[in-house]
């Protein structure tokens, strides 16, 4: 039985295709994948999720704050504004852009107090993603960041 069809499934406001995506991982990683998507739901009342380049994203409007991925090195949770957090546990992207991630893994223990810092910051500070193409390439400010 996978995580997913327990009885503490994701919110019924979920979308799913979030819920699909993590009915699709393995089971080892279903519940971590269970976890984060709940703490993102819980505290990003006012942004909306769906799946992005494969994966689950949560937004502001159109500009992407969060989401996660299953990489080799564990569950990647980016932050794509998180360049600009300050945060010491959250590792800078490589090149031009502002991301931010740390990698989870099944048996991580995610710090309350740390996780809804980092998406305070998510929601606060923000660059603009969503029109990095009209702005020829240009990652400008859009938000507590400049």
């Amino acid at each position: 039985m996978s995580a997913c069809s327990s009885t503490e499934a994701l919110p019924p406001d979920a979308h799913a295709e979030i819920h699909a995506y993590i009915e699709g991982l393995s089971p080892e990683w279903q519940p971590k994948a269970l976890e984060l998507s709940r703490i993102l739901f819980g505290h990003l009342l006012n942004s909306t999720a769906k799946i992005w380049h494969r994966h689950p994203v949560w937004f502001d409007g159109k500009n992407p704050l969060t989401g996660f991925s299953l990489q080799k090195a564990g569950l990647r949770w980016m932050f794509w504004s998180g360049k600009s957090f300050d945060e010491p546990d959250l590792i800078p992207g490589n090149g031009r852009f502002k991301d931010a991630s740390v990698f989870l893994q099944p048996d991580s223990i995610l710090d309350p107090v740390q996780t809804a810092r980092w998406l305070d910051k998510a929601w606060n500070l923000q660059w603009n993603y969503a029109e990095i193409v009209r702005n020829k390439g240009v990652l400008l400010p859009l938000k507590g960041v400049g």
